[in-house]
């Protein structure tokens, strides 16, 4: 039985395989390493489908409005609604948590696998070649490290992929091509880095698949299409007659000026042509040394054999296009690694189009190689991302694995679980208030969830010095859905004068290993620490390399006032 008698005939055992490697490197210990700067940030709004960063420095329409209008609610002022949507609806069903923030991804990036082998048997038409593609992204180190993350990535992979896949079905039946229309629109409804793809298909179209202006289907997908991307039609349309520009990412891709975002997240990360040129091409560094020498060298000789082939194949040429039109694409945004990540499906494509050219099925080293080719992406792959979350990686950096995408772990989960021990099973007795009437309906919302528990009366103190990510996920997100206020030390004391005389502090203070803004703060925190623990013995929890990340102390609220006052005179 050749290679490829054996793939037909265990077709399905070895995807189940593949799929359940594909779930257990993108589910195993979820909750742990580091939380990315933009993972709170979708992950907070998701929760109560609320569109602010609490920061003056990019306000909201939530903050333009004392009542927001109808079409607030339609999309988010930086990104389309899609994957917010998503992770709204798994917060609803298991709870806030750093896991739940990360399953919808999860769960989309091993679908993302299937999706891969299934393209991949519509391109190269082989049953050994398509499950080796489906095989290299389940075991990428860059594919699990972002389905592992509440990033936008793995959830608009998903649908770029099912529009590819759909678009290569209705190259041979037009009928498929309404199902394309939708799906290429929830893949832009996900994020914008989807249009890449519309000019790429229109050439497709133009130059082989004229022949569907005479198809009602092809009619039926335009409509379909302009139906499922209306909701941020509609409410940029208002938000341009409102402030006189788009979203944050159309005003930015247009050059239109935004008064209102005097900081634009991530933008500043761009660069110069040159900065840009660099970041793209250290893609190479994000995956295994293997795969970008096969992938690229795939790459090449497929640009060879298309060219040279008189009758060349949409198919062929919808790979080609997609391909460069996602290499290119960071030149023009920046080579972040969540952009160059869309470029990932086609490259395991061209690795295992070229491992299988160079050594062909009928060969007696094929299956030996292909096998030693997996385990040790396996092997790379899991070292790089479960492994490295909860202790150092094996090895040598490009050879085991790629110090890229390892990165320092800032234990929130750990503070997490310390906090919610402590305040999940109590009500509270102060309601914070914002200056967002839509946020104090929520939080109101959120208190009147929690009548019937035991209440408390505790405030949440935190070192000002925290960055976005532990304000957001670990503050801003238990005052607006949990209702216990939030307080940063190193801001005006005033507040405290309001509080109950009764109030329990709980003060967390940052330690050598946390997040931290990059402009230092003038209050003297190590001061604060001190002065507590001549008399309140603190708890620390450090990240997994020993430091220590959490300093928390647990006082009264006479105690916190006193010292807190003192260091501000």
């Amino acid at each position: 039985m050749s290679l490829e008698q054996f793939s037909q005939a265990h077709r399905s055992t070895i995807i189940i395989t593949i799929l359940c490697i594909a779930a257990v490197l993108r589910l195993a210990f979820l909750s742990h390493g580091q939380v990315l700067g933009d993972e709170p940030l979708y992950s907070v709004r998701s929760i109560g489908w609320v569109d602010t960063l609490g920061s003056i420095l990019q306000t909201t329409p939530l903050q333009w409005f004392e009542t927001p209008p109808w079409w607030t609610k339609l999309s988010f002022h930086d990104h389309p609604p899609l994957t917010f949507a998503i992770n709204h609806i798994f917060f609803k069903l298991f709870g806030d948590t750093i896991f739940v923030s990360r399953l919808a991804s999860a769960l989309f990036g091993v679908a993302n696998v299937l999706l891969i082998y299934v393209i991949a048997k519509k391109i190269l038409q082989k049953e050994t070649p398509s499950l080796l593609a489906s095989a290299l992204f389940a075991a990428n180190d860059f594919a699990i490290f972002f389905a592992r993350t509440a990033m936008m990535e793995s959830l608009t992979m998903f649908f770029i992929l099912l529009a590819l896949f759909l678009f290569l079905k209705s190259l041979d039946s037009p009928s498929f091509l309404p199902w394309f229309g939708v799906a290429l629109g929830l893949s832009i409804l996900a994020k914008y880095v989807a249009l890449v793809t519309l000019p790429l298909y229109f050439l497709v179209f133009l130059f082989f698949r004229r022949s569907w202006l005479k198809q009602s289907s092809f009619y039926l997908a335009l409509a379909l299409f302009f139906i499922v991307i209306s909701p941020v039609v509609t409410y940029n349309i208002y938000l341009y007659q409102t402030v006189h520009h788009f979203d944050l990412q159309l005003a930015f891709l247009f050059g239109q000026d935004t008064p209102e975002w005097q900081e634009l997240i991530g933008k500043e990360q761009r660069g110069d042509i040159m900065k840009r040129i660099r970041d793209t091409a250290a893609f190479i560094f994000y995956i295994s040394p293997l795969i970008s020498l096969l992938s690229i060298a795939g790459f090449l000789l497929g640009c060879v054999q298309i060219a040279r082939t008189k009758e060349k194949t949409p198919q062929d040429v919808t790979l080609l296009l997609l391909t460069c039109g996602y290499a290119l694409f960071p030149l023009l945004v920046g080579g972040l690694g969540r952009f160059l990540y869309y470029l990932l499906p086609f490259v395991v494509l061209f690795a295992a189009w070229f491992l299988v050219n160079i050594i062909p099925q009928t060969s007696k080293w094929a299956a030996p190689v292909y096998s030693i080719v997996l385990l040790y992406e396996v092997f790379f792959g899991a070292n790089t991302t479960v492994v490295a979350a909860t202790r150092p990686p094996l090895g040598w950096t490009n050879v085991t694995y790629t110090s890229r995408l390892v990165l320092e772990d800032y234990a929130m989960a750990e503070l997490d679980n310390y906090l919610d021990v402590r305040l999940l099973p109590y009500h509270s007795g102060l309601q914070p208030e914002t200056n967002i009437p839509t946020i104090n309906k929520v939080i109101a919302a959120s208190l009147e969830r929690t009548k019937d528990r035991p209440t408390q009366r505790i405030l949440l103190a935190y070192d000002n010095r925290f960055d976005i990510r532990v304000m957001l996920w670990t503050f801003a997100r238990r005052s607006f859905y949990e209702g216990w206020p939030v307080k940063a030390v190193g801001d005006s004391v005033s507040f405290l004068e309001t509080l109950y005389p009764d109030t329990r502090v709980y003060y967390v203070q940052s330690m050598s290993g946390a997040p931290r803004k990059s402009n230092p703060s003038r209050f003297d925190f190590e001061a604060l620490g001190a002065s507590f623990e001549t008399d309140y013995w603190p708890t620390v929890i450090y990240n997994n390399d020993g430091d220590p990340v959490f300093k928390i102390f647990e006082l009264p609220l006479s105690v916190f006032k006193e010292q807190v006052s003192s260091l501000a005179l």
